[in-house]
């Protein structure tokens, strides 16, 4: 946009002169309001952004209209060289270029289903405003990069984060905030220090999906943040479903958690962290293939004495054997004389076809009276029409994702302060 200004103004400030009456010395100008004479000012103003016109001539005629003609004949070329070196520097170095014009800009390392559904958390928030994305992959092809640029506006390089080289190219000096999201946890947690460590001031996020490690980072502060993302849908699934469930039922609820991995600890440990709803809850089992040795890894992270008293079912979710333990124990808890409630069922392993499964069989098992949610990772017409036919509440982590970085974002990458400074969307 601003090449074209100044095209059209020292096109402009030629055909101003030639109207002054200001000429070349070895190009005469005819004379006249004719076509001819027009089509030869018009000539002689687009000459000059060809080596600056030096086959015309100096500029010549009255002092004003020379004087026009002297700023156009020095403006013209200038512009021509600029496109020329931008060409160049776009052909031969393009990433180069795309440093040049880097300002106040995301940078996402990781461009997995995760870093998506981040850049569209990031860039869809109400109100925000819209700033320049660079994402960074190391095995990126051309089709992604096209997908990024249609879907978010941003700009693909592929590289290798933890270089220096790559480092320097994102112009981090220069940038907004940066978020680390590769599927190695080792990886974002030594490009966040590293880019840490260059730019302290920078805010930098990184995400851990070991939760062993997620929970040995969770005290530390500063500007460089950690996140997983399991914790953040766990904790959309407790607030949305069962903090709501629990606070309506007068009796005490039986709580079962079906797949103990990283979402089923994580809604535990949502459960844990609200004490007061301790009160709420009879009895919270666990069922899941490793569920013993997942809950001795899990043990040393609960509050002692747990407040929550807890067994493990170890068994195939998928085996009806592993059911007819469940109710057992279920009723074995159950006082004489007293009626059993209808469990509330969390069906949160990572796999989204077996979680349906396993919800269609518990419908058909147990009737319409226990809550059954599903965990699914992104919903669409089929798990829509499943909820409803058979009264599941599908919850897909996607949008509780997408939810939960919307919402925090702000917290992560505030608002920088009014500089006059515009962000430049990046273009290839």
């Amino acid at each position: 946009m601003l090449r074209a200004g100044l095209v059209a103004l020292a096109f402009g400030l030629a055909l101003l002169a030639f109207a002054g009456g200001a000429g070349f010395t070895e190009r005469a100008l005819p004379s006249g309001e004719s076509a001819a004479g027009l089509g030869a000012r018009l000539y002689f103003a687009a000459g000059l952004f060809v080596l600056g016109g030096l086959d015309l001539g100096l500029p010549t005629g009255p002092q004003p209209a020379r004087g026009l003609l002297w700023v156009a004949t020095f403006l013209a070329p200038a512009i021509t060289g600029g496109a020329l070196v931008e060409g160049g520097l776009r052909l031969l170095r393009p990433d180069l270029w795309v440093r040049f014009r880097l300002r106040h800009h995301f940078v996402l390392i990781g461009a997995g289903r995760l870093g998506h559904l981040f850049l569209e958390a990031l860039l869809s928030r109400p109100g925000r405003a819209r700033s320049p994305v660079v994402v960074v992959d190391a095995e990126g092809d051309e089709d992604l990069a096209r997908e990024l640029r249609r879907r978010f506006g941003a700009h693909l390089i592929r590289a290798d984060i933890r270089k220096p080289q790559t480092q320097h190219l994102l112009a981090l000096g220069r940038a907004r905030g940066v978020v680390v999201l590769t599927s190695d946890d080792l990886v974002n947690l030594e490009a966040a220090a590293a880019i840490q460590d260059a730019h302290p001031a920078l805010p930098v996020l990184a995400h851990v999906a070991d939760l062993e490690l997620r929970r040995a980072l969770d005290a530390l502060r500063g500007a460089a943040h950690t996140f997983n993302a399991h914790r953040l849908a766990a904790q959309r699934v407790f607030e949305r479903a069962l903090r709501p469930h629990l606070a309506a039922t007068a009796a005490k609820d039986v709580l079962v958690l079906v797949g103990f991995g990283r979402f089923g600890q994580t809604v535990f440990e949502e459960l844990l962290a609200n004490a007061g709803l301790s009160e709420e809850i009879r009895e919270v089992f666990l069922v899941d293939r490793k569920a013993s040795d997942n809950a001795r890894f899990f043990a040393p992270h609960a509050p002692v004495p747990c407040p929550l008293p807890y067994r493990c079912i170890d068994g195939d979710v998928a085996d009806p054997a592993t059911w007819e333990e469940l109710k057992c124990q279920i009723l074995a808890g159950v006082p004489t004389g007293e009626e059993p409630v209808p469990p509330f069922f969390v069906l949160g392993t990572d796999d989204d076809t077996l979680n349906l499964r396993v919800a269609l069989a518990l419908r058909r098992r147990l009737g319409r009276g226990p809550r059954i949610v599903v965990r699914v990772f992104h919903a669409s017409s089929f798990t829509d029409a499943m909820a409803s036919r058979f009264g599941l509440d599908v919850l897909a982590v996607e949008g509780l994702m997408r939810d939960a970085i919307q919402a925090q974002e702000a917290e992560w990458f505030p608002e920088p302060r009014a500089s006059g400074l515009r962000a430049e969307p990046v273009r290839e």
